[in-house]
């Protein structure tokens, strides 16, 4: 009995070990901010549209943009809150990045006041 307990318990490590190995990438990513003027103050509440895009490097005119996405996004006291791939998914190369150790940067550029 404690044989069959012991082997039981075994391949239950082995299926998890699996099957968080083959877990998916997450489709959206939660991000939180606060948007400020040039002094540091935070902005007037309201809805600003954010620009958001991730790139391998952190340069914008070298490196190379993967993603890229818009929202309108309500602003109160300067704090926002959004979820990352909600407007536009997120591309089909998550796996590779994820298995490369690659570094990400993400961008956010604010557009106007809604």
């Amino acid at each position: 009995m404690n044989m069959l307990k012991s082997a039981f318990i075994t391949l239950l490590v082995l299926t998890t070990g699996v099957l968080a190995a083959n877990a998916e990438i997450p489709e959206m990513v939660s991000f939180q901010g606060f948007l400020a003027d040039s002094n540091g103050t935070a902005v007037e509440d309201g809805n600003y549209i954010l620009t958001f895009s991730l790139w391998d490097g952190a340069s914008d005119e070298t490196d190379n943009k993967l993603w890229e996405e818009t929202q309108v996004v309500p602003v109160q006291r300067g704090i926002y809150s959004v979820d990352l791939g909600s407007a536009e998914s997120f591309p089909n190369t998550w796996n590779c990045l994820r298995q490369c150790s690659t570094r990400l940067y993400l961008w956010c550029s604010c557009g106007v006041y809604v």
